[in-house]
Order: C-alpha cells, then sequence, then structure tokens
C-alpha cells in the first residue's frame, strides 16, 4: 500500500497505481479514500467508463445514491456511426 501510495505522490496522473490503491481501498470499506481515488481518475480521464462505474459502485457503499445514480446515467451507450452515411 505504501508503495501505491507513493507512486501517485510522485505522479498524480498514475492511473495504474490510483486504480489498485482505490480498489485495495474498497476492500477495507475506506470509502472516502476510494472515493477520492476514483474521483481523480474521472477527472484525468473523463470518458473512461469503467472509472465511473467504479466510482459508482463506491457511491453506493458510501450511501451517496443520487450521485451514484448520477455517475451510471452518464455511461452512455456507444455510438453507431451509420454506414449509410458514408
Amino acid at each position: 500500500m505504501e508503495d501505491l501510495s507513493q507512486a501517485v505522490e510522485v505522479d498524480p496522473s498514475n492511473l495504474e497505481a490510483r486504480r489498485a490503491r482505490a480498489m485495495y481501498y474498497m476492500l477495507k470499506d475506506a470509502n472516502d479514500e476510494a472515493l477520492a481515488d476514483f474521483e481523480a481518475m474521472l477527472a484525468i480521464q473523463p470518458e473512461d467508463i469503467n472509472n465511473r462505474l467504479m466510482l459508482a459502485e463506491v457511491l453506493m457503499r458510501a450511501d451517496q445514491l443520487d450521485r451514484a445514480l448520477e455517475m451510471l446515467q452518464a455511461v452512455e451507450a456507444p455510438r453507431v456511426i451509420s454506414v449509410a452515411s458514408y
């Protein structure tokens, strides 16, 4: 855990370290800490659907159901480009 925190401290945009640390926090029911890491990852990479889904799960665990619903609603289905438009 210390290694992950050090990696994030050295490079706050290190998504792998942040994700691993957030998952560790989730396992330990440290929702506030997990929430902070998932929110930071979302700020770095807002298009990442997995970050939104994991953030929604942490929000549900923290009984922040309205925010969890917002995260889930923000996940859009992939847009299909019609071949006929070409």
